[in-house]
């Protein structure tokens, strides 16, 4: 039976039937909104309410990092572009989890949080997408990646998704992270950055948050044409942040409220010292997540740039006048970048010389084997 990676990201998307489960759980999510925060469950509490499957939860934290069941995986399909793309969890999730130490209202993406009336200038939202831009075209050039886009894996050339790699190091992107793990989710969900690294979140007057978004129903919500577009793999990258945790992307337009979309159910839980603590502990401090890397350097470094080549700063735009649905002319665009202090350079700024990063490609070769080794591949058998 020959390889058949012809399916499309559509075949993630489970036909059961989810009518009565969501009134059931929009029930209890009013039922969650009424309620005061020493009332509420605990994570583990919430954990057991909600039907969190054991496959969905990690089996071992070890010195070698995170380790899963089989049924948390990864899994290879074929979007309907051809590209193929390497999923990490469940094969076919039925459900994503998005995790916060506490709720904000409305809930956006980052792009979106610099577009509120409170919010910076076009010139501010410019120079945080050409930063975006810089990094995902320096991502172009790690040796990893030319090599996977150049050749052929099953007969299609593999995807790198620039814009989750952008995302997933903290740039400004219209995209906000989901996992297929509810262990993932915890993390976020009971630690917080304190600008120097993730801590453990004591118990607070504040409740945490847990979103849990309903996959077919999510395709519902979004404009069948674009669905495959704005639901986004991002699974195994030649990075290894977004498979250690499970990172699917979710793609929001200007307005989009993430937590008022219908797919989505918001549970709110006490925080709980003893929680907090262990779920840090478990993933080392955020160290299993985030792993230490070349790439987390030129993100540090992206985030603080002001020079940018023309075809950087034009990437930007075209992001920025898509995103708000205007164009700008000319002037009107020499004016915000003059405002925006961004200076024109031929030579792009960011590069891996210097970082330690493996460039034998013999080596790199058994690097891209050793992981496919580890993916599932569907057997079809094809009829002419």
């Amino acid at each position: 039976m020959p390889l058949n990676v012809r399916s499309s990201i559509r075949s993630f998307i489970c036909p059961m039937h989810f009518t009565a489960w969501t009134r059931a759980l929009r029930f209890c999510n009013m039922t969650n909104e009424r309620t005061s925060v020493a009332s509420l469950p605990t994570l583990d509490e919430l954990r057991v309410r909600i039907g969190v499957s054991p496959s969905n939860v990690v089996t071992r934290y070890a010195w070698r990092g995170i380790e899963w069941d089989d049924a948390d995986g990864l899994h290879a399909l074929a979007d309907e572009r051809g590209g193929l793309r390497v999923s990490a969890g469940p094969e076919m999730p039925c459900r994503f989890f998005r995790g916060q130490p506490q709720e904000h209202a409305p809930c956006l993406s980052k792009l979106g949080r610099l577009n509120t009336k409170d919010a910076p200038s076009v010139a501010h939202m410019l120079k945080e997408l050409c930063r975006s831009v810089a990094f995902e075209h320096v991502m172009s050039d790690h040796p990893l990646v030319r090599l996977l886009e150049s050749e052929k894996i099953a007969g299609h050339s593999f995807f790198v998704d620039k814009l989750a790699l952008a995302q997933h190091y903290e740039l400004t992107t219209d995209m906000l992270d989901l996992t297929t793990n509810f262990d993932v989710a915890s993390f976020f969900a009971t630690c917080a950055w304190d600008g120097r690294g993730y801590q453990p979140v004591p118990a607070s007057a504040k409740a945490g948050v847990m979103y849990l978004v309903i996959a077919p129903l999510l395709a519902l919500d979004l404009a069948p044409h674009a669905a495959l577009e704005r639901l986004r793999i991002v699974g195994w990258q030649p990075l290894p942040r977004p498979e250690r945790q499970r990172a699917w992307g979710l793609r929001l337009k200007l307005g989009d409220d993430f937590a008022s979309m219908p797919s989505v159910q918001c549970f709110r839980f006490q925080h709980c010292n003893r929680i907090s603590e262990r779920i840090w502990n478990l993933f080392e401090g955020g160290r299993l997540l985030f792993p230490p890397e070349g790439a987390a350097f030129l993100a540090d470094r992206a985030k603080t740039l002001s020079q940018f080549t023309r075809r950087q700063i034009d990437e930007a735009w075209d992001r920025l006048q898509d995103w708000l649905g205007r164009r700008f002319d000319e002037g009107a665009r020499a004016l915000t970048e003059n405002s925006a202090e961004i200076v024109e350079t031929h030579i792009p700024v960011l590069s891996w010389v210097g970082l330690d990063v493996e460039r034998d490609e013999s080596k790199l070769r058994v690097q891209v084997q050793s992981v496919m080794e580890k993916v599932g591949w569907r057997l079809a058998r094809t009829t002419k």
